[in-house]
């Protein structure tokens, strides 16, 4: 179970001017990527109660993690749409905490930031190397970077999508590719509507004109030699 913390925020449905911050007033950004779940991963209270007060005001629902190993406590409780990871913590630091998070298929497509206090190349290359999406620089400028989530949000969820929509098509291209080779199709009956389905491939074999055929076990059965309805029916 994932410790909570005293400091954890409550979001209010009105966003907070914390330390400078503008309100949200406008809803673009809102009806874009609404009830965004945040995960900030960090040892530093201080930082912590600061980031989360500064979130929580810009609309996100900030989860709070202490440490690697409670990081990979909380996303068993909750998925969240993107994590704020710290780079340097006790027992398992932010590298191997991402390495781990990236193994989970649940967070496969959840953009992981890792917040660094140095801009050091050794340090950026670790960064990737363990599969961050981004890296931020403490102190963090919380208004750009507030619009940087935003962005690193959408493409995140835009790649997400696309990424199923090939794997959707792929499973069909690879279903009509096995059918022919097979030279098979398939129909569907609906005992409740009487409705009857054929799959185009079982159309093109069998000879049936979709534009003829009424879509009812009946029509279907007509389409048959008289002499295998019978057995047709027997069948089904």
């Amino acid at each position: 179970m994932a410790t909570h913390h005293p400091e954890t925020p409550l979001v209010s449905a009105v966003p907070l001017d914390v330390d400078g911050l503008q309100p949200l007033n406008s809803t673009d950004q809102k009806e874009a990527l609404p009830n965004i779940r945040l995960l900030l991963v960090d040892d530093d209270p201080a930082f912590r109660a600061d980031a989360a007060k500064i979130l929580a005001a810009a609309a996100f629902t900030v989860d709070l993690a202490s440490s690697g190993a409670e990081a990979l406590e909380a996303v068993k409780q909750h998925i969240p749409d993107i994590i704020l990871l710290d780079s340097v913590m006790k027992g398992i630091n932010g590298f191997q905490a991402c390495r781990l998070l990236k193994t989970d298929p649940a967070l496969v497509d959840v953009p992981i930031i890792m917040s660094i206090d140095a801009h050091n190349s050794h340090v950026i290359q670790q960064t990737f190397a363990a599969g961050a999406t981004d890296f931020i620089l403490k102190p963090i400028e919380y208004p750009a970077f507030i619009q940087h989530l935003y962005f690193v949000i959408r493409a995140a969820q835009n790649t997400a999508e696309l990424r199923k929509n090939r794997q959707h098509l792929a499973t069909l291209t690879a279903l009509t590719a096995a059918q022919r080779v097979a030279r098979l199709g398939y129909w569907t009956w609906y005992i409740k509507t009487q409705q009857f389905q054929i799959s185009a491939h079982l159309a093109s074999l069998c000879g049936i004109n979709l534009e003829q055929f009424d879509g009812t076990l009946d029509g279907f059965i007509q389409l048959v030699h008289p002499n295998d309805r019978q057995v047709v029916k027997n069948t089904i």
